[in-house]
């Protein structure tokens, strides 16, 4: 995501695609990004501290990695987590 929240480039199932973050995540898109660029703990994309390139204004383009869990791959991870009938829902972490 650039520093307008546009989606720069999406890859999906090792494609790129043409697709907003939006449509995967929809409104929560906004919220997921907003929170991102407050981590502290998160490195922003930046261009460093090459001298010759010019800062960009404005907040921080955010790398965001979307993983979407099958029922199979939610009860491998319960179980390597002791965690029994895991199960998915419409949820952000923060």
């Amino acid at each position: 995501m650039d520093s307008a929240g546009q989606t720069r480039y999406a890859v999906i199932n090792g494609q790129m695609a043409d697709m907003p973050l939006e449509a995967w995540l929809g409104t929560q898109s906004t919220v997921l990004l907003r929170d991102a660029r407050g981590l502290q703990q998160a490195a922003s994309i930046t261009m460093g501290k090459v001298a010759y390139f010019p800062a960009v204004a404005g907040p921080p383009s955010v790398l965001i990695f979307v993983y979407r869990f099958t029922l199979a791959r939610l009860e491998a991870l319960g179980k390597t987590l002791d965690v029994w009938a895991l199960r998915s829902g419409s949820y952000i972490c923060r």
